[in-house]
C-alpha cells in the first residue's frame, strides 16, 4: 500500500494552487475552484478542497517534504513568488539539509535532501 495523494482543507483552491506551482513549480493539473490538483513530480499528488460539513476546521500542522537537489535554490524561488522562508537553509541533525517555506494561506512545504 502507497499513498497517491495527500488531500489539505483550505479556503481558495484556486489561489492556493497558482501560489504553490509558482513557488516550488508544481503542476497545476485540475482546477474547478472549489477543488484544485497539484502534480509533484513524482508521482504523488496534492489534492486542495474547501471546508465542508466533513472537515471542521483547516489544516494544522501539516507539513509537505520534497526532495530537491539544491536547497539554497529551491528556497530562493520560493521566496521570489512571494513564499515565507520560515526556516532558512540549513544542515540538520539527521543528516539533511532543510529549508522551510510557506505560501499565503498554504501548507508548510520542507525543502530537503541528504547531507
Amino acid at each position: 500500500m502507497s499513498i497517491n495523494a495527500i488531500t489539505l482543507i483550505v479556503e481558495q483552491p484556486s489561489t492556493i494552487a497558482r501560489r504553490l506551482h509558482d513557488a516550488f513549480g508544481w503542476t497545476i493539473t485540475q482546477d474547478f475552484g472549489a477543488f484544485a490538483e497539484l502534480a509533484t513530480g513524482n508521482g504523488a499528488v496534492v489534492w486542495l478542497n474547501v471546508p465542508s460539513e466533513s472537515t471542521t476546521a483547516l489544516q494544522q500542522g501539516v507539513v509537505v517534504h520534497c526532495w530537491v537537489d539544491d536547497v539554497r535554490s529551491a528556497a530562493d524561488r520560493a521566496r521570489a513568488a512571494g513564499a515565507t522562508i520560515l526556516r532558512e537553509p540549513a544542515a540538520m541533525d539527521y543528516g539533511m539539509e532543510s529549508a522551510w517555506a510557506q505560501v499565503q494561506d498554504g501548507p508548510i512545504v520542507d525543502l530537503t535532501r541528504p547531507l
